[in-house]
């Protein structure tokens, strides 16, 4: 697999008496599992074929690292990602959701592993760290459903 990987920074901005004023631009770098994990916050993951691309950043939304990572001259696919998610900033940034509400996708189960292994290798324990965090979700999910049929 090809895989083209990248942490993208996000704009540093400030709001002053209602206009927006840019104080640092997004930036872009190569991906290094060994220092990004500490300020990253978001993944995306498209693949092609043979061809990969992973973004990680520390933007608040994921389509705002979309945009970023396009505006960065990155060639994003104009297409939903095939994977998506949370993480908690650390030295072994911990993937604590494996969906994006904005995109409305959720990460396929067959990339995870991989996914956890290039996003920080020393996070990737067991498979069953994975499952753990799946099971969390279908839970979540069975209760929001539930909650929504009461209110019907």
């Amino acid at each position: 697999m090809d895989l083209k990987a990248y942490f993208i920074r996000k704009k540093d901005v400030e709001y002053r008496h209602g206009k927006k004023h840019v104080l640092a631009p997004a930036e872009k770098h190569a991906y290094d599992p060994a220092t990004h994990p500490l300020r990253a916050r978001k993944f995306l993951f498209w693949r092609d074929g043979e061809d990969a691309l992973l973004l990680v950043g520390d933007d608040e939304m994921h389509m705002d690292m979309a945009r970023n990572a396009r505006d960065l001259g990155i060639a994003v696919p104009d297409r939903k990602p095939d994977g998506a998610g949370n993480l908690m900033p650390g030295d072994r940034a911990k993937i604590v959701q494996w969906s994006t509400a904005g995109y409305g996708v959720g990460t396929p189960r067959a990339f995870r592993p991989t996914l956890m292994a290039m996003i920080s290798p020393e996070a990737l324990e067991t498979q069953s760290a994975i499952d753990e965090l799946d099971d969390e979700e279908l839970a979540m999910k069975k209760a929001e459903e539930e909650a929504a049929k009461k209110l019907t």
